[in-house]
């Protein structure tokens, strides 16, 4: 649910700045958020939108009661003085990283997906690989393994300066890095913030069972 409050102001002083909470990578039990600027019709949309599978929903549901009761920070209205010479709202906010709902969906990188922007595109196949434990070396329009293997993304510009996969090799057939302390690391600490009463041995299951590895209990 998606809560406005409307605030009146003296005309031509104050701007009200709409902030919305969008998923952007969808894990088991867990879904991470990023602020979502509403400042066009297309933002608006993407808010409104519920891009996650049935599946993802019901798994949201199970998280603790506790992040319910922040309801308030799924949307934000902020004021902001409006005095010539300052720069409006969508002027500084920064890029944002914003996936398509077919990427949410499928969780998995193919033929046909199509991103707004050539970040959107990197961010996607780098959150890809980190989770597979894969690296890639990135060329002007192909992503291919950095140990060869075979597996390949071929993109190619659309006609809204945006990016589609149009060919796509794959799965790796080599042998998963090692993985980042500090991306193994994030990856616990947003679970633990989505699922605070989750116990170190439930945590050593969960990163056995995504990325292969065991962690001790001295680490956790």
């Amino acid at each position: 649910m998606i809560c406005i409050e409307l605030l009146v102001f003296e005309k031509g002083k104050f701007q009200i700045d709409l902030i919305g909470r969008y998923p952007f990578i969808v894990q088991q039990q867990m879904v991470k958020y990023m602020c979502l600027p509403v400042v066009d019709d297309c933002s608006l949309v993407t808010m409104l939108e519920s891009p996650l599978a049935n599946t993802a929903n019901q798994a949201t549901r199970k998280r603790s009661r506790t992040e319910d009761d922040n309801v308030d920070a799924d949307v934000n209205a902020s004021v902001k003085d409006n005095t010539p010479g300052q720069s409006g709202f969508s002027h500084s906010v920064s890029k944002q990283l914003i996936f398509s709902s077919l990427w949410l969906d499928e969780c998995e990188l193919q033929v046909g997906m199509r991103f707004r922007d050539k970040y959107e595109l990197e961010k996607a196949v780098e959150l890809y690989s980190n989770r597979r434990q894969r690296d890639y070396t990135a060329f002007l329009s192909k992503f291919v393994c950095k140990k060869y293997c075979g597996w390949a993304l071929i993109v190619a510009k659309t006609e809204s300066n945006g990016f589609e996969i149009i060919e796509h090799t794959g799965p790796h057939s080599c042998k998963p890095v090692d993985l980042s302390s500090d991306f193994l690391a994030d990856e616990i600490e947003c679970l633990i913030k989505a699922q605070p009463s989750l116990s170190i041995t439930e945590l050593n299951k969960w990163v056995k069972d995504e990325f292969g590895y065991t962690v001790s209990h001295s680490s956790m």
